[in-house]
This record gives structure tokens, sequence and C-alpha cells, in this order.
């Protein structure tokens, strides 16, 4: 009888509780939205044109490549790489078009293995949690606190993100500025094993009044994946649905 009690007291208080520790997730969220440049602009945000440069880890050496990507929220997305090969250049095109995807290489255009296509759905979904203002929708997203962590020798508050049909992502705030310089999740390697995947941040600048990081550090499994230095961002109001099309 006395353990049903202390199960019940203890119901009792978690119940008291859990409002409060969701409250601060939210709060931390709020925090890192204002920190980016605001709601406004963020709930605006939709169309993205970014070029960047980097190494890229292809079976165990790192090669150099140039991207110029177009990325229309919630489901469309253009990367065009050139990777350098040994000094050979390679054009690679990989497309999402709603619910269909094609990897174009040499200029031959071939539909997305079903596991990849998954995978770059999940993608658009991680951006749609990065944009932080749909976190707030709490009919839609679940926000669940974390221990803090340091991440490049700075304090990073942590919140758990769930969603009905996607994996749980972690994402990690700066204590300081508010900025997200962590995530954590479960994703794909390149040769279709699931991974865990940690993407840093750092160097953030300001691209048409939102805050945004240049340089993303890329680990799986704890080995380093991918680096990357973005060069241009842009975020027209509107892009070229060619530019989303299968050649």
């Amino acid at each position: 009888m006395r353990m049903l009690l202390l199960l019940g007291a203890a119901a009792g208080l978690l119940g008291l509780i859990s409002p409060a520790r969701a409250q601060g997730t939210r709060a931390v969220v709020e925090k890192a939205i204002k920190a980016e440049g605001g709601a406004d602009k963020l709930n605006k945000l939709t169309n993205t044109r970014a070029k960047a440069r980097g190494t890229i880890q292809i079976m165990g050496q790192g090669v150099a490549f140039t991207s110029d990507a177009a990325l229309q929220i919630p489901d469309k997305m253009r990367n065009e790489m050139v990777l350098d090969v040994m000094g050979n250049k390679l054009t690679v095109i990989q497309l999402l078009n709603g619910g269909k995807g094609w990897l174009i290489a040499g200029g031959t255009a071939q539909d997305m293995p079903d596991a990849l296509l998954q995978e770059f759905k999940e993608e658009m979904h991680v951006t749609q949690v990065e944009k932080l203002t749909p976190l707030l929708d709490d009919t839609v997203f679940t926000l669940s606190p974390l221990p803090q962590i340091k991440v490049n020798g700075h304090g990073a508050l942590g919140v758990k993100v769930t969603s009905k049909g996607h994996k749980d992502i972690s994402l990690y705030f700066d204590t300081d500025t508010g900025l997200v310089v962590k995530t954590q999740r479960r994703s794909l390697d390149p040769a279709g094993n699931e991974v865990d995947t940690e993407t840093y941040y750092s160097e953030f600048k300001d691209f048409d009044g939102l805050k945004q990081p240049t340089k993303i550090l890329v680990n799986q499994d704890g080995k380093k994946y991918t680096e990357i230095e973005v060069t241009e961002m842009k975020f027209p109001d509107k892009l070229e649905e060619s530019l989303f099309m299968k050649p």
C-alpha cells in the first residue's frame, strides 16, 4: 500500500513538473528564433539559394567539392555538386520534387533508390525543424529537455524534437547566443547504413537579416564525413520551377 501511494505521489509530481520543463524548452526555442532574426522573417522563409565549398569523405579519401543549391520548403531541393576526383571534375546533381527524386551524373539521370529518396525527404523535415518557428506548434512537434553539453567549449542547452512519422532530432543551443550550434540524429551513410550523425554549426553571419552559420562540420559515427564553408546565401521570393524538374 505504501509503495502504491508513493508511486501515485510521484506521478502527481511529474504531472506538475512536466509543464514547467516543456515551457523551458519552448523558451529556449523562442530565444533562438529571436537570435536568428525573429519569427516574422523566419515564417516567411520558404526559398533559399546557397553556394558552398568543402571536402567530403569518399572511400576514405577527402574529395574537394563546390555546391550550388536551391531549396523550396517543404519538398523541393536541387543540389549541384562539382567534385574534384584525382584532378578530374565530376558533376553530380541531386533533385527532389515532391514525392520524386533523381540523381544526375555524367549527364545521365536515374530515379533515386527508395532508401535514398526517403532519406532526402527526412532531410527536408530536418530543414523544417531547423527553421525553428514550426516547433512552436505543439500539435505537430513535441519538445523535451536534454542534458546540457559543451559544444566548441561553450555550454549548449539540449532539446529533443519528436514528430510523428519522423526520426527524433536533438538540437543544441548556445547558452550565450541562443543559436543552434549542433544537431544530432540517425541518418544513412553513403553505403545505406544507419549511423549517428552530428552536425556542428559555427561562424555565424548575417544574410538578408537572418543569422546563419558559414562553417558546418558533419560527423558520422564519430568520424568526420564532410566540412562545408558557405560562401553565398540568399532568400529569394521565388524560385524557377525548372530548377526542380527532371532534365
